[in-house]
């Protein structure tokens, strides 16, 4: 890999009001990791969202622990990374110059430039690059970049004219020089180094040089379609939806586009449209069936529209394909609208393929439960691991087998230890309901004096 940075300047420091991080002690960093316990409820459920790609909740849960712990890195580190993943650039590139680059992964190295060079807000781009000690060949690309912001004039000229080795330029060059041997036209050269900064994650560049190319020919129907996905990469959803259905007028039968557009119309919030243009894709013979599917679930879920979502998992579930998470949701949604025979029938398939899933099991124990099959449940939790076997929300659904057979006196010590695990889960609260519903049972059962 090219990227090797070294270190940071010593500018800045990490306190709160500071722009910039410095190299920290070991002192400091276990300090900031005890400190980071007290917080770590908070942090995981940011973690989990983050991981259910839901970055707009991670990040309030990342926040509320950082205002606890201004100088944690390690948060601060997750804040910049999803501020990435929500494409607002320059948020995640003032979150990552906060963190020292050596406990950067380097994911996160490339995020940070990439994050400093997709900001519109960010002109003093070489200032900040100057702020780094990085390989030489690292550095010598991110110049050139720059100066292909200033148009394809100057971007092709600084291309031909380097003499180095840095492999992503010296790509460029050869495309430069194999574009000659197909046509004379400068435009499609030009069209072809977009491309090719396309494929090497500078979309803020093929931006640029797109726009230069179509104000001179308006026609480039290949170009536009690059522009278009250089604009979703950018974030830049409703220009990207603009462009690219103009090319679609005379490329209906691109698919690649087709599935785009239902990228673009879902970060739009327009999930009756995302869906129409999934529906054209698989009437045009889209290969990935699953993957349709898929978004068809995620669009019918965002409209509420469960029949719908449990129509299209039926199918979905029928893929060789199909995922844990695909069965985890398929599951969940029918136990949520009473369809327990079909819960049960879709969770017996799903711990046949899938059976040390910490995250199906427990769901098949729900459908046993709901379907009257509570004498199975002890005799196959007794088949599980040790690990398994007392996982929070396994022990859970025993509890209130337990409960509902008539037995609350050994359900409730049960209940009492999944509470305390960590009140503040999903099963921490329903464990914490049970313990309420047990308590006042007891109350109520209490004879009156008098």
């Amino acid at each position: 890999m090219e990227t090797t940075i070294i270190t940071q300047d010593s500018s800045g420091s990490t306190n709160t009001g500071s722009q910039y991080a410095i190299d920290l002690t070991d002192k400091q960093k276990v300090q900031l990791a005890i400190e980071r316990k007290k917080e770590l409820r908070t942090i995981r459920k940011g973690d989990y969202l983050t991981l259910k790609n839901n970055p707009e909740k991670a990040l309030l849960y990342y926040q509320t622990a950082l205002e606890k712990l201004p100088d944690d890195i390690v948060i601060r580190r997750k804040i910049a990374h999803v501020y990435y993943q929500l494409r607002n650039w320059d948020a995640a590139y003032s979150n990552y110059a906060r963190v020292p680059i050596e406990e950067l992964k380097e994911s996160e190295y490339r995020e940070l430039f990439q994050s400093l060079f997709s900001s519109e807000a960010r002109p003093d781009r070489l200032t900040e690059l100057a702020r780094y000690q990085l390989d030489k060949s690292t550095h010598e690309y991110y110049q050139l970049i720059d100066i292909c912001y200033s148009g394809i004039h100057n971007c092709i000229v600084s291309i031909e004219s380097y003499t180095g080795k840095t492999d992503r330029i010296t790509a460029l060059q050869e495309i430069i020089q194999k574009s000659t041997q197909i046509s004379e036209d400068y435009q499609y050269r030009n069209f072809l180094v977009a491309t090719e900064l396309y494929r090497q994650g500078s979309y803020r560049a093929v931006e640029i040089l797109s726009s230069e190319i179509l104000s001179k020919r308006a026609n480039y129907s290949e170009v536009r379609k690059i522009r278009g996905f250089a604009l979703y990469e950018l974030g830049k959803y409703s220009e990207a939806r603009d462009i690219l259905l103009s090319y679609l007028e005379s490329n209906s039968q691109d698919l690649e586009t087709v599935s785009r557009l239902w990228d673009i119309y879902v970060y739009l919030g327009d999930y009756v449209t995302s869906s129409l243009y999934l529906n054209n894709a698989v009437m045009a013979g889209y290969p990935h069936k699953s993957e349709i599917e898929r978004r068809l679930a995620y669009n019918y879920a965002a409209l509420g529209d469960n029949p719908a979502m449990l129509k299209v998992l039926t199918y979905l579930l029928q893929e060789s394909d199909v995922t844990e998470d695909d069965y985890a949701v398929a599951v969940s949604l029918a136990l949520r609208e009473g369809e327990n025979i079909r819960a049960y029938a879709w969770s017996y398939a799903a711990i046949e393929k899938y059976p040390q899933s910490h995250l199906l099991i427990p769901l098949y124990l729900s459908a046993l439960r709901l379907n009257g099959k509570t004498q199975e449940i002890p005799i196959y939790i007794k088949t599980l691991s040790d690990e398994l076997a007392q996982s929070p929300l396994i022990q859970l659904e025993y509890a209130i087998v337990r409960l509902e057979s008539g037995y609350p006196e050994e359900a409730l010590p049960i209940l009492i230890a999944i509470q305390q695990l960590d009140p503040s889960t999903d099963w921490g609260i329903e464990a914490a309901n049970y313990i309420q519903t047990i308590e006042t049972k007891k109350t109520q059962n209490q004879p009156t004096q008098g």
